[in-house]
């Protein structure tokens, strides 16, 4: 995803290219330990849930 150097995608960019990923099985998304990305990829996983996507995160890693 394109963005400003050291700028975590956006909510709506990480949507976007885990719907266009989805072939039928899914998507799986994947973030550093960014504070940015963290928080923007959990949201996204959040969101998905509730709407009753095939989109997960994982484990956190503290």
């Amino acid at each position: 995803m394109l963005g400003g150097i050291f700028a975590s995608p956006t909510p709506d960019q990480i949507a976007t290219a885990a719907t266009l990923a989805d072939t039928g099985a899914g998507a799986l998304s994947l973030a550093m330990n960014y504070t940015g990305e963290v928080i923007n990829f959990r949201l996204v996983a959040e969101n998905a849930a509730e709407s009753r996507s095939q989109h997960r995160h994982g484990p956190d890693r503290r």
